[in-house]
Protein backbone atom coordinates (compact mmCIF):
# COMPACT_ATOMS: atom_id res chain seq x y z
CA UNK A 1 0.00 0.00 0.00
CA UNK A 2 2.95 2.25 0.90
CA UNK A 3 4.34 2.21 -2.95
CA UNK A 4 0.85 2.75 -4.43
CA UNK A 5 0.56 6.06 -1.57
CA UNK A 6 4.23 7.03 -3.04
CA UNK A 7 3.48 6.96 -6.76
CA UNK A 8 0.53 9.14 -6.46
CA UNK A 9 2.04 11.29 -4.42
CA UNK A 10 4.90 11.39 -7.27
CA UNK A 11 1.96 12.74 -9.66
CA UNK A 12 0.99 15.42 -6.94
CA UNK A 13 -1.85 13.51 -5.04
CA UNK A 14 -2.42 13.95 -1.59
CA UNK A 15 -3.21 10.41 -0.10
CA UNK A 16 -5.73 9.27 2.54
CA UNK A 17 -5.34 5.64 4.17
CA UNK A 18 -9.07 4.35 3.45
CA UNK A 19 -8.75 0.69 3.93
CA UNK A 20 -10.43 0.37 7.77
CA UNK A 21 -13.22 2.32 6.60
CA UNK A 22 -14.54 -1.33 4.94
CA UNK A 23 -15.68 1.14 1.47
CA UNK A 24 -14.37 -0.85 -0.88
CA UNK A 25 -10.82 1.15 -1.97
CA UNK A 26 -7.92 1.03 0.42
CA UNK A 27 -6.90 4.75 -0.48
CA UNK A 28 -8.00 8.32 -1.58
CA UNK A 29 -5.93 10.46 -3.78
CA UNK A 30 -6.85 14.15 -4.23
CA UNK A 31 -5.64 16.36 -6.28
CA UNK A 32 -7.36 20.01 -6.76
CA UNK A 33 -10.91 18.84 -7.59
CA UNK A 34 -9.97 15.20 -8.79
CA UNK A 35 -10.41 12.37 -6.28
CA UNK A 36 -9.69 8.79 -6.81
CA UNK A 37 -11.11 5.89 -5.15
CA UNK A 38 -7.55 3.20 -5.30
CA UNK A 39 -8.01 -0.45 -4.39
CA UNK A 40 -4.37 -1.89 -3.98
CA UNK A 41 -3.73 -5.67 -4.78
CA UNK A 42 -0.15 -7.12 -3.77
CA UNK A 43 1.19 -9.78 -5.85
CA UNK A 44 4.75 -11.54 -4.78
CA UNK A 45 5.33 -12.68 -8.20
CA UNK A 46 5.63 -11.09 -11.81
CA UNK A 47 2.00 -12.39 -13.20
CA UNK A 48 -1.32 -9.81 -12.33
CA UNK A 49 -3.99 -11.53 -11.37
CA UNK A 50 -6.34 -10.71 -8.38
CA UNK A 51 -9.23 -11.56 -7.35
CA UNK A 52 -11.74 -8.63 -5.69
CA UNK A 53 -14.50 -8.87 -2.84
CA UNK A 54 -17.98 -8.60 -3.88
CA UNK A 55 -17.80 -4.87 -2.11
CA UNK A 56 -14.40 -4.29 -4.05
CA UNK A 57 -16.17 -5.20 -7.31
CA UNK A 58 -19.46 -3.62 -6.50
CA UNK A 59 -17.81 -0.22 -6.01
CA UNK A 60 -15.35 -0.59 -9.04
CA UNK A 61 -18.47 -0.74 -11.08
CA UNK A 62 -20.42 1.81 -9.43
CA UNK A 63 -17.90 4.52 -9.08
CA UNK A 64 -15.54 3.71 -12.18
CA UNK A 65 -14.26 6.93 -14.00
CA UNK A 66 -12.91 7.68 -9.96
CA UNK A 67 -11.94 4.01 -9.40
CA UNK A 68 -8.22 3.00 -10.07
CA UNK A 69 -7.38 -0.94 -9.51
CA UNK A 70 -3.39 -0.96 -8.20
CA UNK A 71 -1.89 -4.04 -8.69
CA UNK A 72 2.23 -4.36 -7.65
CA UNK A 73 3.49 -6.86 -8.70
CA UNK A 74 7.46 -8.51 -7.19
CA UNK A 75 6.18 -6.37 -4.24
CA UNK A 76 8.92 -8.42 -2.31
CA UNK A 77 11.77 -8.14 -4.55
CA UNK A 78 11.15 -5.22 -7.11
CA UNK A 79 8.17 -3.33 -6.83
CA UNK A 80 6.26 -2.91 -9.69
CA UNK A 81 2.92 -0.50 -9.42
CA UNK A 82 0.89 -1.39 -12.27
CA UNK A 83 -2.77 1.07 -12.32
CA UNK A 84 -5.88 0.06 -14.33
CA UNK A 85 -8.39 2.98 -15.03
CA UNK A 86 -12.10 2.87 -16.74
CA UNK A 87 -11.63 3.36 -20.68
CA UNK A 88 -14.72 4.88 -21.92
CA UNK A 89 -13.60 5.10 -25.09
CA UNK A 90 -13.01 1.34 -25.12
CA UNK A 91 -15.30 0.38 -22.63
CA UNK A 92 -12.98 -1.81 -20.82
CA UNK A 93 -10.39 -1.49 -18.06
CA UNK A 94 -7.21 -0.51 -19.52
CA UNK A 95 -3.23 -0.44 -17.56
CA UNK A 96 -2.60 3.43 -18.14
CA UNK A 97 0.85 2.68 -19.08
CA UNK A 98 0.68 0.33 -21.74
CA UNK A 99 -3.14 0.14 -22.62
CA UNK A 100 -3.49 -3.61 -21.67
CA UNK A 101 -7.19 -4.30 -20.90
CA UNK A 102 -8.04 -6.14 -18.17
CA UNK A 103 -9.78 -9.05 -18.52
CA UNK A 104 -12.94 -9.59 -16.39
CA UNK A 105 -14.17 -12.88 -14.60
CA UNK A 106 -17.24 -12.75 -12.54
CA UNK A 107 -17.21 -15.20 -9.80
CA UNK A 108 -19.81 -15.94 -7.93
CA UNK A 109 -18.56 -17.27 -4.24
CA UNK A 110 -19.78 -18.69 -0.78
CA UNK A 111 -18.21 -19.47 2.69
CA UNK A 112 -19.55 -22.73 4.39
CA UNK A 113 -19.10 -23.68 7.48
CA UNK A 114 -20.32 -25.84 10.42
CA UNK A 115 -19.92 -25.39 13.97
Amino acid sequence: MQRVGDHFQEMGYVVYPRAKDNLGWDLEAVRGEEKLLIEVKGLAGSKTCVELTPNEFKKMQQFRDAYRLCVVTNALVRPRVRVFAYSPDARAWKDVENQQTLQIEERMAARCRAD
